[in-house]
């Protein structure tokens, strides 16, 4: 079979770089529980005047076999990262590809002597297109939908990872807390009425009328709890207020909880709606003509939630926060009718955030993995200007 590895040049291109994971799954007869992106979502990442990529740079490629898309790539060039860690780390993301070993190898290949041309020493993947978004090939959990901005893959792609020389850099954990397994009395209960008489700590939900203001303080505390966490750099303000807006258009801002101490912010919560439950109905992944209408009329049904982020300042990390945010988003997603909530994902060395969704009754349901491989030598460097690779169409 003639196969090629193309470089991503024009929209074109671009357009069928994004719809490869839809010929993946037609070709394995429909997964039932894949839930499909929406197009505009991957080319709005994808789209090179997306705040993420004014510090970093990229390659797509397609995998063509006999004239047909098989499999894609993205290269990636972190900047903040390698700024902030020094470790010679490229990466890569947007990985999907058939059943076929000579094809993920042509791909990972092609992926890695970009980045050792730019001068890594180590590839690390997937992430779409940093830890901040999407990260991880599902290894375990493959018997339901994810939840929101979560990803799926089918189960060989772990195989094709392994047989091309990558091994395990991380693994992040998806905890279930069904509504009926929900324990608030305890150590939770005991260590939240500890720090509002101690402490004088509160917790207040979100105001949207003050998104700007909530915002930022999101953006300050995030940036404060992750320091030092594997694999994760702060987040610009341009960036996160790209995010934060796309946020907007779905959060419930009773489920955005704040942390205080006599009125001084110290901690956060982020919890969203699983709108995967209704994404999983829009099959081709397009809001026009009629994904829009079923997202609008299906959205008030959601049974669950996700909570995506939780941060706190760092002295205030081991002195229980996280247990009265707990306590507080557990007992309003009860009291407005969700039936359960999912804590992702969580990194496997986080002992406080594991320990704390066990506490709440939660179990591990879904396991992602970070893949790393040595590069060995660097064989290059990028180009005085910055330019390598081809520029595709946005």
């Amino acid at each position: 079979m003639d196969l090629s590895i193309r470089p991503v040049r024009t929209a074109g291109d671009l357009a069928r770089f994004i719809d490869v994971p839809w010929r993946i799954d037609r070709a394995l007869g429909g997964d039932p529980h894949w839930v499909p992106p929406l197009r505009l979502g991957v080319k709005a990442i994808l789209d090179r005047r997306h705040p993420f990529w004014r510090q970093s740079r990229r390659q797509l490629w397609l995998a063509v076999q006999d004239g047909k898309p098989v499999g894609r790539i993205a290269a990636i060039l972190n900047q903040a990262h390698l700024e902030h860690w020094r470790d010679e780390t490229g990466f890569w993301g947007f990985f999907e590809s058939i059943d076929q070993q000579e094809v993920a190898d042509a791909l990972l290949s092609t992926a890695e002597t970009w980045l050792a041309e730019q001068g890594c020493a180590v590839a690390v993947g997937p992430v779409n297109p940093s830890p901040h978004y999407e990260m991880g090939i599902l290894i375990e959990g493959f018997d339901a939908p994810p939840h929101l901005m979560l990803t799926h893959n089918p189960p060989y792609y772990a195989d094709l990872l392994a047989a091309a020389g990558y091994e395990k850099a991380r693994d992040l954990y998806a905890y279930l807390i069904p509504g009926e397994n929900v324990r608030l009395d305890g150590k939770v209960r005991r260590v939240g009425e500890t720090l509002e008489r101690r402490w004088g700590v509160t917790v207040r939900a979100g105001e949207m009328r003050q998104f700007a203001r909530e915002a930022a303080i999101i953006h300050r505390l995030y940036n404060a709890s992750i320091l030092g966490q594997w694999g994760f750099t702060p987040i610009d303000e341009p960036e996160f207020a790209a995010f934060a807006a796309d946020l907007k258009r779905i959060l419930d801002p009773d489920l955005v909880l704040f942390a205080e101490c006599r009125g001084e912010p110290i901690g956060f919560l982020l919890a969203l709606p699983n709108l995967n439950e209704v994404l999983i109905r829009i099959r081709d992944g397009r809001l026009l003509p009629f994904g829009l209408p079923k997202l609008l009329w299906h959205r008030r049904s959601v049974k669950s939630v996700r909570v995506i982020l939780v941060g706190m300042l760092p002295e205030w990390q081991r002195r229980g926060v996280g247990s009265l945010l707990y306590s507080e988003i557990t007992r309003r997603v009860l009291g407005k009718g969700y039936l359960g909530a999912e804590m992702s994902w969580v990194l496997e060395d986080n002992v406080l955030m594991n320990r704390a969704a066990r506490l709440l009754g939660g179990h591990v349901h879904k396991t992602y993995r970070v893949y790393r491989k040595t590069l060995g030598a660097a064989i290059g460097r990028p180009s005085a200007d910055g330019s390598a690779g081809d520029r595709e169409g946005s």
